[in-house]
């Protein structure tokens, strides 16, 4: 594990509001022409782009169809759309923008990757405000390979993982993971995933009066004893600061020896 360099954020598109895309695809606004932002997910196929304006959507989203390698489907904000959960099941999706927060439901999880593969997070805000034992970004039981996560902020997460990470070469890179309670920054599992240039910080244990016995934050937990493999990672030129309390890492092979071979 290496801790080098600088994060550097760079975000920049530009995107139509009307009109026709150069693939043929179509534009679909939120709320001018779809009320809420399912409801144009539900209506996109291959190609196509749905806008979300500024504004407040109490809406739990969730992909619907796999766009292409040719033709993939984006969702973008502008002005910094809120959400409150994204879950993305389906292949080559591009989302960027906007802002995810407002999840409660205790096990839940703000963005939920479970089988989606060659997706991208660009430019996202995961902000758990420290509901209890919420998820920022977490990969479910169907996995997902592929994805890349970039420029996202995650922050204010309490009592769960910041970044849950699972399926095989999926990339976290040029991101803020900050401002966790009683949490682990990342849990790491799958195969060949990576951790690259990233900036952790502020993660703090509550006084044992105030919270619960035996947690203990770390950089990167992984353990053994639920049968998931890990091994053939990268991490590399993240930037950990502030987390007084926090092991490094963490690693337990204990009923599962395929737990190896990180850089």
């Amino acid at each position: 594990i290496r801790n080098t360099g600088n994060v550097t954020h760079t975000f920049s598109n530009t995107y139509r509001v009307s009109g026709a895309l150069p693939s043929g695809g179509r534009i679909l606004n939120v709320p001018s022409a779809y009320a809420t932002i399912q409801a144009a997910i539900n209506a996109a196929t291959p190609g196509d782009t749905v806008i979300i304006a500024a504004g407040t959507y109490n809406e739990r989203v969730s992909t619907k169809v796999s766009g292409t390698s040719d033709h993939r489907i984006t969702m973008v904000g502008v002005g910094n759309p809120t959400m409150t959960k994204l879950t993305a099941a389906h292949d080559y999706w591009d989302f960027e923008n906007f802002r995810i927060s407002g999840e409660t439901t205790q096990f839940g999880h703000l963005i939920y990757v479970n089988g989606a593969d060659n997706c991208t997070f660009d430019g996202l805000t995961v902000d758990g405000n420290y509901a209890y034992k919420v998820y920022g970004i977490c990969w479910g039981s169907d996995e997902g390979s592929d994805n890349i996560v970039r420029n996202c902020v995650i922050e204010e997460i309490r009592s769960y993982p910041m970044l849950n990470m699972d399926g095989e070469r999926n990339l976290f890179t040029a991101s803020t993971v900050r401002n966790g309670y009683d949490v682990d920054f990342v849990r790491l599992f799958g195969i060949g995933n990576t951790i690259r240039g990233n900036l952790f910080e502020n993660n703090v244990l509550t006084p044992i009066e105030l919270g619960e016995p035996g947690f203990h934050p770390d950089f990167v937990q992984t353990f053994g004893d639920n049968w998931d493999e890990s091994y053939n990672h990268v991490i590399e030129q993240n930037i950990i600061r502030n987390a007084p309390v926090a092991q490094i890492s963490q690693l337990s092979a204990t009923g599962q020896p395929n737990i190896r071979d990180w850089t």
